[in-house]
């Protein structure tokens, strides 16, 4: 669960991930407690720190996986790099706005994903 669902980068989440476990670990061994119980700490965190955008982004993805060819066509032809960007990092708000001035033909299906 360290990959990024939209473009597959994973090396930053790793590394954010890699010092949550240790600390988590040291902490553990510093108490003399590597139960499983102890060790869910990174779990916990890692959910705190990743969970809602890594679950934003597999929301997208799926999103994106169901339009059909015209469509995805349709939001390449309208989305900015800048706007690419905002969707890879979970940010969907504009996407309103920008379809009822680009393509309103398309906003129920916005409104699929978003709602």
């Amino acid at each position: 669960h360290q990959v990024n669902p939209i473009h597959g980068g994973g090396i930053a989440l790793a590394m954010d991930a890699g010092k949550i476990a240790g600390n988590v670990a040291s902490d553990a061994l510093s108490k003399g407690n590597v139960s499983k119980e102890s060790l869910y700490e990174y779990q916990r965190l890692w959910g705190m720190k990743f969970g809602n955008k890594l679950k934003s982004l597999l929301r997208l993805r799926s999103f994106l996986e169901r339009v059909t060819d015209d469509e995805f066509e349709i939001f390449a032809d309208i989305l900015s790099g800048e706007d690419i960007i905002k969707l890879t990092k979970s940010k969907y708000r504009f996407l309103i706005k920008l379809l009822m001035k680009k393509a309103p033909h398309m906003l129920p299906l916005a409104k699929r994903f978003l709602s």
